[in-house]
């Protein structure tokens, strides 16, 4: 059979499996869309594993943290909370709305997923639904003391990207959630800060000024009702002034835990 022979068959292949898509996408509506169902007040706990920002330090760092984030949806997001293991302290952070907007996005609505052997099938369909996006500048502040280094301060300064999504299908009397609803977003921040960064070193020399850029992506899905699932992982690096060997340390941090709405 010739290229010429398949091409009506083809075609017609084509045009039957984009009408059997349509079909699909057609028999499925949003149900619910509505973006401004979030709650300001959420608690944010989290166990972090990372690489320690000196020299002084061995091994990986671990801390347990509890934050506490409060977003006005029309101004800025405020931050807060401690942390408890190789760092101790504080941190305070705020992220101001230049911002704030809807638009239209594609949600994957999941119908089934089937496991046999090594083979996973997932049977879905996309829709398109309403997002709403965040931008603006942010400030992140920590500071305590960091086991083995003594005192510990940082500021981080930059943009922050964040998208809430919340959509609902339903399909054949079904309702399914979409896979983006919730929170996400990366932050891109020059960092600034000052540690105890090489015990080698006499002490006049052990303290340093650091500079260097990371990049902060972050995802809360959503699961269940007032507890969604967190993930991030701040990637990036940062170079003491001053030390002209080994003087540069990467940013690699793991976070994972639970976002809960306290809110109503």
């Amino acid at each position: 059979m010739t290229i010429k022979n398949l091409c009506p068959i083809l075609a017609f292949t084509f045009l039957f499996a984009s009408g059997a898509t349509l079909a699909q996408s057609s028999a499925a509506r949003i149900t619910d869309n509505d973006l401004t169902s979030f709650k300001p007040l959420n608690v944010l706990t989290y166990a972090s594993f990372y690489i320690p920002p000196t020299r002084a330090v061995d091994g990986l760092g671990m801390d347990i943290n509890l934050n506490a984030y409060y977003t006005l949806p029309k101004t800025a997001q405020l931050r807060g909370g401690i942390a408890v293991g190789i760092f101790n302290g504080i941190k305070l952070g705020a992220t101001y709305y230049l911002k704030n907007g809807e638009k239209m996005a594609n949600y994957k609505f999941v119908v089934s997923r089937s496991t046999s052997g090594n083979t996973t099938i997932t049977k879905y369909y996309v829709q398109q639904a309403k997002v709403r996006n965040f931008f603006g500048p942010a400030v992140d502040i920590q500071a305590g003391l960091l086991k083995g280094a003594g005192f510990y301060a940082r500021m981080d300064l930059g943009f922050d990207f964040q998208t809430f999504g919340r959509a609902y299908s339903e399909r054949d009397g079904t309702v399914y959630s979409g896979k983006r609803n919730g929170w996400g977003g990366v932050k891109a921040q020059v960092i600034i800060a000052n540690v105890m960064f090489d015990a080698r070193f006499p002490e006049t020399d052990k303290r340093a000024m650091m500079f260097g850029f990371q990049i902060a992506p972050q995802v809360a899905s959503k699961p269940w009702k007032r507890v969604c699932l967190y993930g991030a992982m701040p990637i990036g690096f940062m170079k003491a002034a001053g030390f002209k060997e080994d003087a540069v340390m990467p940013i690699l941090s793991i976070d994972l835990g639970m976002n809960i709405r306290l809110s109503k």
